[in-house]
């Protein structure tokens, strides 16, 4: 494996042999490989590197940034422009909602959309209980039996313009 070059204060180790070594293994049996990467300020900063050896050394199949939660200080606004050219480059280079949001309404708390709150997806935690996203503490339902999946669909949420987990 070629050295690679980071940018900035990299005090992370991103050594990808051991994913490459699975995800080629994978690959030669058929198999559709993706990559979630929780963003940071480093990977933010060499997204473009990430996204080489990704897509053009590994040839996964999907590439997914994920927002972490709360955002700590990340500050998303400044990387706009790369996520935006990075997601033309690469068609199969996809961001959560709530990044969605960020990068195309270019604030925080000014959505022009709802973001998929209980619409596309719900969260179901290992009690039963359920939320309409995965860093929702309050429970609107909890399952009694795997039947109970069903009433689901009865149940009302709120829209959301912000997300209240940043």
């Amino acid at each position: 494996m070629k050295k690679i070059k980071l940018k900035g204060d990299c005090n992370i180790s991103y050594d990808l042999r051991e994913y490459r070594k699975n995800a080629r293994y994978l690959k030669s049996l058929g198999k559709f490989v993706g990559c979630n990467l929780l963003l940071d300020e480093n990977i933010l900063e060499n997204l473009e590197i990430f996204c080489k050896i990704l897509f053009d050394d590994i040839k996964v199949d999907r590439v997914f940034l994920l927002m972490p939660k709360p955002r700590n200080g990340l500050d998303i606004l400044k990387y706009r422009i790369k996520i935006l050219a990075l997601s033309l480059l690469y068609k199969n280079l996809y961001v959560d909602d709530c990044l969605r949001q960020i990068v195309e309404n270019k604030d925080y708390d000014k959505w022009e959309t709802p973001c998929h709150f209980a619409k596309d997806m719900i969260s179901i935690n290992f009690d039963g209980g359920v939320s309409g996203c995965s860093f929702d503490s309050n429970k609107a339902f909890y399952l009694e039996k795997p039947k109970d999946i069903l009433k689901i669909k009865d149940m009302e949420f709120k829209e959301r313009f912000n997300c209240p987990y940043l």
